[in-house]
């Protein structure tokens, strides 16, 4: 028998969703609402899968902490099945990737967690990643220990899952996958790895049209941190990542679903380290976040949106102070069009910042704390 954990009522919240449009992180711990609101999901202080969303659309008004469960060695990364249950991914301390779901779209019950399996001798190291195939059919990526990408996928929408791993890249990889939708829908993947002449590469793989399995090849590049991936307002994907010499680099399709520039860009930068986060302004012009090695938040956004797609002449400081920044930001879009930043910091808990006006880039609120991921209702 499957147990159920209740997580309070919602006064008919619709749980979350991610639009394939909108998913901006190789993971992601921030989603959207159906019925509009930002909910967070975290690792609590306890080991266990924390969630708290806003009580009302658009608004810092927080439900508090409630536990999901779980025993969790990594972040979570949340999706929405296409009949609106979510689902949660975690890799857990006994090294297996597990999943929870809603019972029903529209309620706060949740599932017990189940496994996914395992693959061979390998076990998972990295961060899963999830992404929503053409057909609604969810598929779960994750690093293995030995360097390998493995992912496995729905059987059908909202549906149970195959029972085998299969590995997408071989080897190599060093870092967590990013997994977005092409304009056509076609999932393309994107992973920070070493080529065989030892040198560091983006490796590329994506879904071939009406055939099935993967194509795969390189945008090279020299990254000093893990990928994060876009869809641009021209549908075309753009790529982000650390680079050498202290800049954020990116590279982007030439044409929505075609090939790729000739080489990665700089847009500059100060100190920044890790996975930058990218957000989506209502106009579509991007906003590309980045955590600095002095625990602070610099940001960077573009003048107009693609294909011209031109960038502010500096980065702006968003955070600087006490305590430390010390996890990579998280940005989503709020139902009125503002950027919402959401990051960990040094004294355990979890801050959001957000735009006073949808597409200001230059008007931002004051930082706001959720307090540490701990169960302040019943579980």
């Amino acid at each position: 028998m499957r147990t159920v954990t209740k997580s309070p009522e919602r006064s008919g919240m619709v749980m979350a969703t991610i639009s394939s449009v909108r998913y901006v992180s190789p993971f992601s711990w921030v989603a959207l609402n159906t019925n509009e609101a930002l909910e967070v999901f975290a690792r609590g202080s306890d080991g266990t899968l924390q969630h708290n969303w806003q009580t009302a659309p658009s608004r810092n008004e927080w439900s508090g902490w409630s536990s999901l469960g779980g025993s969790l060695e990594s972040d979570p990364v949340v999706a929405t099945n296409l009949d609106g249950r979510m689902e949660a991914f975690i890799r857990d301390t006994d090294g297996a990737i597990r999943h929870a779901w809603q019972t029903t779209p529209h309620s706060g019950s949740w599932s017990s967690w189940g496994s996914l399996g395992g693959f061979g001798d390998s076990r998972p190291a990295g961060t899963p990643t999830v992404a929503r195939n053409f057909d609604g059919r969810l598929e779960v990526f994750v690093r293995a220990s030995d360097g390998s990408v493995q992912h496995v996928w729905q059987t059908a929408p909202n549906n149970g899952w195959e029972r085998e791993w299969k590995a997408l890249f071989d080897d190599q990889v060093i870092g967590d996958v990013a997994v977005i939708p092409d304009a056509d829908g076609r999932l393309e993947a994107f992973a920070r790895a070493y080529s065989y002449e030892g040198a560091l590469t983006v490796l590329h793989a994506y879904q071939r049209p009406h055939v099935s399995g993967w194509a795969f090849g390189q945008l090279e590049g020299t990254p000093q941190g893990d990928p994060t991936a876009v869809l641009n307002t021209s549908g075309q994907q753009e790529v982000f990542a650390i680079g050498p010499d202290d800049s954020v680099e990116h590279i982007w399709q030439t044409k929505p679903g075609n090939g790729w520039a000739p080489g990665w860009r700089s847009i500059g930068g100060d100190t920044p380290v890790g996975t930058p986060a990218i957000g989506v302004n209502p106009d579509g012009r991007l906003d590309v976040f980045a955590r600095q090695e002095g625990g602070t938040l610099e940001h960077k956004w573009q003048t107009n949106p693609a294909p011209d797609g031109k960038w502010s002449s500096s980065w702006v400081s968003l955070y600087s102070g006490s305590p430390l920044l010390i996890g990579d930001p998280v940005v989503a879009s709020n139902a009125d069009g503002r950027l919402e930043v959401f990051a960990l910091f040094g004294d355990g808990t979890i801050r959001c910042a957000w735009q006073n006006v949808a597409g200001n880039d230059n008007d931002w609120s004051a930082w706001h704390s959720l307090g540490v991921p701990e169960s302040s209702q019943g579980g």
